[in-house]
C-alpha cells in the first residue's frame, strides 16, 4: 500500500441532549438528579486512509457543559471499550449533579491521505491468526443481531455465496473482493438514514466559534434542523440482507457483517466529508485486515462500497482491478469519526443512535432528544510525498 498527497484536518464535533419539549416545559424545567454522570464522544482518527496528525498542539481536546457551562475541559484521555476496539473520549462528574442539558464538543487533528494498493502483490497473501485483530471479527452488538427464533440471514447469504464451503478455502484478500462483488450484486441503496432531531434539538447546538476551547459549550446558538443530525436510521444487517436494500450506512454495515461472519477482521468507519452538506456530509466504508509477511503487522484495506456501487461493480468483474477497492482518492477529504453508529454498551443514545451516549448510576429519564453537528477545516498541507505506510 502507498499513501501519498496528505492533507491535514481539524475535525470538531459537537452533541446536546437535553428534554424533549414535547413533554417538558424546556425554560422552567429544573432538571434532573444524576449520580456519576458520563458522556462518550468516538475518538477515531486511525483507518485505512488516516493517522493522528503529529503535532505541538493536544492530539485530542473535549470539553462537557452542563446547564451551558463547562464542567470537564482539557486534554481528556481516550478509552477503547472492551470487546470493540473502538477508542472514545471519556467525559464525566463523579458524584451527584442536576442539570436539564448537557453538550460535549470533542476536536482532533487527522492526516488524511490517497491510497494506491497493489491488489496482484496482496492477491495471494495467506491468512493469520493476529491477536489485536479478535475485537474487530466479534459480531456488532446492536446492527448484527440474530434473533433466537430466527435463522441468519448474513451466515445464510455467506453459506450460498461459497457453496456451504469453508470461505477461508481461498487468500483472504481475494475472498473480500469476491464477497464485496456478492453484496454490491444483491443489494440496492435507497436514500438517507440521516434524521433530523426531535422536541428542541431541532434548532439548539453548541456555538462552535469560540477561541477558548473550555468555552465552546458556554454559548449556544439556534440553528434550524437541516444543521443538525438527531441519529442515524441504521437497519440491522439482517435486515438488510432479507430484504436487499437499505442506505449507504446499512450497506456498510451488511458488509462488515459478511466480512466478520467469514473471518475477515473488519469495521465500518464513518467520517465527515469536507466537500459535502446536508445527507451528504456524513459517508461511511469498510475496511478489512490483512497480515503481509514483509510486514509483520495489521494493514487495514479500504472498501468504499457506495462509490463501488456507483461503477457497477458486481461478481461478473471480480477479478479485474477496481479502484475503490484498496486504491482510492475519495476519502481523502473525508476525516473518520467514529467506527460505530451506536454508542458502546450501558451508554444511552435517545430515538435513534448518533455516534455519542450518555450514562449515569441513577436512571437516565425516559424522554430526551439529541442533536450531532461536524465542522472539518484543513490545515496548510506541508508536502506530498509518498510513504509505504502510516
Amino acid at each position: 500500500m502507498t499513501y501519498s498527497d496528505p492533507r491535514e484536518w481539524i475535525v470538531s464535533m459537537r452533541a446536546h441532549v437535553f428534554p424533549d419539549s414535547r413533554t417538558t416545559s424546556y425554560n422552567t424545567f429544573p432538571g434532573w438528579t444524576y449520580s456519576d454522570f458520563a458522556l462518550v464522544m468516538p475518538y477515531a482518527p486511525t483507518s485505512s486512509v488516516s493517522w493522528e496528525t503529529k503535532s505541538d498542539e493536544p492530539r485530542v481536546i473535549a470539553s462537557l457543559g452542563l446547564n451551558w457551562e463547562p464542567a470537564n475541559t482539557g486534554q481528556i484521555p481516550t478509552r477503547t471499550v472492551p470487546g470493540t476496539g473502538a477508542p472514545y473520549a471519556w467525559l464525566s462528574t463523579p458524584g451527584v449533579v442536576v442539570f436539564s442539558t448537557a453538550g460535549a464538543f470533542i476536536e482532533s487533528r487527522v492526516t488524511c491521505v490517497e491510497t494506491e494498493f497493489d491488489e496482484k502483490a496482496a492477491w495471494d497473501v495467506p491468512w493469520a491468526d493476529e491477536p489485536g485483530l479478535q475485537a474487530w471479527l466479534a459480531l456488532d452488538p446492536v446492527f448484527d443481531t440474530v434473533a433466537d427464533d430466527a435463522p441468519d440471514q448474513v451466515q445464510l447469504l455467506i453459506d450460498e455465496w461459497t457453496g456451504g464451503n469453508d470461505p477461508k478455502q481461498i487468500p483472504p484478500v481475494q475472498l473480500a473482493k469476491y464477497l464485496t462483488a456478492c453484496v454490491l450484486e444483491r443489494t440496492r441503496t435507497t436514500g438517507s438514514n440521516r434524521q433530523s432531531p426531535l422536541g428542541a434539538g431541532g434548532f439548539v447546538i453548541p456555538l462552535a466559534e469560540v477561541d477558548d476551547p473550555a468555552a465552546r459549550v458556554r454559548g449556544y446558538v439556534a440553528y434550524t434542523p437541516r444543521n443538525n443530525i438527531g441519529g442515524f436510521n441504521v437497519q440491522n444487517a439482517s435486515v438488510t440482507a432479507r430484504t436487499r436494500q437499505g442506505s449507504e450506512h446499512d450497506l456498510s454495515n451488511l458488509l462488515t457483517a459478511v466480512f466478520r461472519r467469514a473471518g475477515l477482521p473488519a469495521r465500518t468507519v464513518i467520517g465527515v466529508d469536507d466537500e459535502e452538506n446536508g445527507d451528504d456530509q456524513v459517508k461511511s466504508w469498510v475496511e478489512f485486515a490483512i497480515v503481509p509477511p514483509d510486514l509483520g503487522r495489521p494493514l487495514w484495506i479500504p472498501v468504499d462500497v457506495w462509490e463501488l456501487e456507483s461503477d457497477g461493480r458486481s461478481t461478473r468483474n471480480w477479478q479485474q482491478p477496481w479502484k475503490h477497492f484498496g486504491t482510492t482518492d475519495e476519502l481523502q477529504t473525508v476525516p473518520p469519526v467514529a467506527y460505530y453508529f451506536h454508542p458502546p454498551a450501558n451508554f444511552r443514545s435517545y430515538h435513534l443512535p448518533a455516534l455519542f451516549g450518555i450514562r449515569s448510576d441513577a436512571d437516565l429519564p425516559d424522554y430526551g432528544s439529541q442533536a450531532v453537528n461536524f465542522e472539518v477545516n484543513r490545515v496548510p498541507n506541508r508536502g506530498g510525498r509518498q510513504r509505504r505506510s502510516p
